[in-house]
């Protein structure tokens, strides 16, 4: 009887040690990532159609969205780090 407990024993350690390491790998995986919301209006009025772009200014990557006819934009997944935000209006 010692015997089968012992194994149930070396069998749930086991078990706990396989879903801990898959916790840690799920948890290391993880990246952090933001959303960026804005509204643009000149005045009063939407700038529905305009082109919104953020660009991380020491990696140049850039991020790309188009405004709403509520004047509203996001941008997500953006990575951490400092970003250029620029508006180009929909004529240009």
């Amino acid at each position: 009887m010692n015997q089968f407990n012992t194994r149930k024993a070396a069998l749930a350690a086991a078990s706990a040690i396989a879903i801990s390491m898959a916790f840690v790998g799920a948890a290391h995986a993880q990246n952090a990532t933001t959303t960026l919301r804005g509204a643009v209006f000149d005045g009063q009025t939407a700038e529905a159609g305009a082109t919104v772009v953020a660009t991380e200014v020491s990696t140049g990557y850039a991020t790309r969205s188009r405004v709403g006819g509520d004047g509203r934009y996001v941008l997500s997944g953006l990575r951490p780090g400092t970003y250029r935000v620029q508006v180009t209006s929909a004529d240009g």
